[in-house]
């Protein structure tokens, strides 16, 4: 498994932690790694099952790394 691999199952992990101060720390680098993760689909599934815990205020504060991952186009 290379680096990038393994940092990407680490990141995913910590998604899920259960502490919402580590899954919110999570959902940040998820969102700045994202053009480098290697696996895309399963990290933007983690990002939209933030986006969907049951504590509004967290919800809220995951959608600024969630947009993150898609930076507007510089026209």
């Amino acid at each position: 498994m290379t680096d990038k691999e393994q940092a990407t199952k680490r990141l995913l992990n910590l998604a899920e932690d259960e502490d919402w101060y580590v899954r919110w720390r999570a959902a940040g680098a998820l969102g700045s790694a994202f053009p480098h993760m290697t696996d895309k689909e399963q990290t933007w599934k983690h990002m939209l099952d933030l986006l969907e815990d049951e504590d509004r205020y967290f919800r809220l504060a995951c959608r600024r790394p969630t947009r993150s991952a898609f930076p507007p186009h510089n026209r």
